[in-house]
């Protein structure tokens, strides 16, 4: 039943991203329809008794936005599904998909938000992502947004938020109230210095999930932001609280997001954030985060009452014919409820790319990953390397291939398995930079 019923909800949160642009009249969009094969020596992705199978492969990429006139969007999407061949394994849909809407009824004044996205992570943390072991995740949110002006340079900002939860397959489905404000003074155009306070109030539909009480959680923070011609930050700090039947936590919370434009060609980036996460840490991610290859899975260690601790430090390189990356990622999650354990989740990753020609491009990447679940005396090493290439024949037309390697040491044999996958799609349309590289190609 819950399959069937994130499997509606998915199919609203694509309505929606085919609804905003079409309601638009100047739109940025880019998108892809692909079609294909795969291949993989070791589909479910086990110790022993490895299945090989081909599988047809179906799949769409979206990408755009409008940030102009009194209705602004941004959409981002990524989906494939997979129709195995062996009859001993069920087809499956991959990917993530987001889209976030608000509409001025008030130009400056009054607005009113909604967003939606469509995640992927594990169902256990003891396996690998694979058939099987995949949770989906919709997550929507709507409310209005206020915001006024007092002088030349104070201004405030008042939000309200109906978020909703649903999980394919654990008894995690929640929903969160919240309102957030904001009092701030502009120092310039670009920059602003203020004070927030937040509140949100999250409920389970069920008390069957590992450590699913409802809660409240508290905060309030100091918020500088600023852009200048090569560098942008934005941080929020302060203190947080949680409080539950079950939970009584307090302690201090920080967002933080960085950038620097390092050299005509280099740029790097820095995120960091410590938190109580409310909903889903997966969810209500910005559009833009699925353009690029985001470290780890996404996966979290529960949805009940936790602390989060996560960042991001890494360099990109960004020529007319070449582009690379180069970064890391720490995951530190605490359960506050005693059975929820802790978890730690450390990647590695680097990519170089080259564009031949202007109708072609390739890649070569590689992804380490190092998992810790102490309380499960379980860990867990995964190298995954590989190879794309990227054709482009007429305007829309084109080929992509891929082949990777993955191996995965775990704590036990059973944890553990080696995987060789490859695939040749066909692609119609063009996303900047496209290659085979995709969230949705397993």
């Amino acid at each position: 039943m819950k399959r069937i019923q994130t499997g509606a909800g998915l199919g609203g949160l694509l309505a929606l991203m085919l609804a905003i642009p079409a309601q638009a009249q100047t739109v940025d969009l880019e998108y892809e329809l692909r079609a294909g094969g795969a291949y993989s020596d070791n589909v479910e992705r086990t110790a022993s008794n490895e299945i090989d199978s081909f599988a047809a492969v179906l799949g769409a990429r979206v990408r755009g936005g409008k940030d102009t006139g009194r209705l602004q969007f941004a959409l981002s999407g990524d989906v494939a599904y997979y129709e195995y061949l062996d009859s001993a394994v069920d087809g499956e849909l991959v990917g993530s998909a987001f889209a976030e809407s608000s509409y001025e009824f008030v130009p400056d004044t009054f607005s009113w938000e909604l967003d939606g996205s469509f995640a992927q992570i594990r169902e256990s943390l003891l396996r690998p992502a694979g058939p099987g072991n995949r949770d989906d995740v919709l997550t929507f949110s709507t409310g209005p947004t206020v915001s006024g002006r007092f002088g030349d340079a104070f201004e405030a900002q008042l939000e309200g938020r109906y978020t909703t939860s649903t999980y394919s397959n654990r008894d995690f489905d929640n929903d969160t109230l919240g309102a957030r404000l904001v009092v701030g003074r502009r120092l310039s155009a670009r920059s602003l210095v203020g004070v927030g306070v937040a509140f949100d109030d999250v409920t389970y539909d069920s008390q069957l999930g590992l450590g699913s009480f409802d809660f409240e959680r508290r905060e309030a923070f100091v918020r500088f932001q600023a852009e200048a011609a090569r560098t942008s930050l934005s941080i929020d700090a302060g203190y947080a609280q949680v409080e539950g039947a079950n939970v009584d936590d307090s302690g201090p919370m920080v967002r933080l997001e960085a950038t620097r434009q390092l050299s005509p060609f280099i740029s790097g980036f820095l995120a960091y954030t410590q938190q109580y996460p409310t909903s889903d840490a997966p969810a209500l991610v910005p559009a833009d985060a699925l353009d690029r290859e985001v470290l780890g899975d996404g996966s979290i260690l529960t949805a009940a009452p936790r602390v989060a601790k996560s960042g991001e430090i890494g360099l990109r390189l960004n020529r007319p014919r070449t582009f690379a990356e180069l970064a890391y990622a720490q995951t530190r999650e605490t359960g506050l409820i005693v059975a929820s354990g802790d978890r730690s989740l450390d990647s590695f990753r680097a990519s170089v790319g080259r564009n031949f020609s202007p109708r072609s491009n390739g890649q070569i990447f590689a992804l380490l990953t190092t998992e810790d679940l102490p309380v499960l005396t379980a860990d867990a090493d995964e190298l995954s390397v590989g190879a794309e290439l990227s054709l482009t024949f007429g305007r829309n037309l084109g080929l992509d291939f891929r082949v990777e390697y993955r191996d995965r040491e775990g704590a036990t044999a059973l944890d553990t398995y080696t995987e060789i996958g490859a695939g040749v799609f066909l692609r119609y349309g063009r996303i900047a930079r496209a290659s085979a590289s995709s969230a949705a190609l397993r």
